[in-house]
């Protein structure tokens, strides 16, 4: 009986722990749905906290952001403007059922967003 408990416990233990350490699913690299517009040209959501939103004709980022996850498929992103340091928006990104995502600011719609195979590496 307390083998079985023990067995019970450890098999208990090890699930919430793959749980915790498993990526959120706002994390990824994503780009604009098909036949969506958007005034961003991708969004880098990093494993450790930060993500970067980019524009069109941009190679470097125009936002860089911190993000937490807000629900199981909802992230906030703190960002900060590498241009102006005064513009500090607040975005959010939604993951829907069918694998696509929502970006919003302040409860507008930014566009639809496909996660892409690439994974998002780890920048200095």
């Amino acid at each position: 009986m307390i083998i079985k408990t023990k067995c019970l416990f450890l098999t208990l233990l090890t699930s919430i722990l793959l749980v915790g350490c498993s990526a959120h699913p706002g994390s990824g690299i994503w780009l604009p749905a098909e036949g969506s517009e958007s005034p961003y040209s991708r969004i880098e959501v990093l494993f450790e906290g930060r993500a970067e939103l980019f524009v069109a004709g941009r190679e470097a980022h125009l936002f860089r952001c911190f993000w937490s996850g807000t629900t199981a498929d909802s992230i906030h992103m703190d960002c900060i403007s590498a241009d102006d340091e005064t513009q500090k928006p607040v975005f959010t990104l939604q993951v829907s059922a069918d694998g696509t995502a929502r970006l919003s600011e302040a409860g507008k719609k930014l566009g639809l967003f496909q996660r892409t195979e690439q994974i998002p590496t780890r920048k200095e």
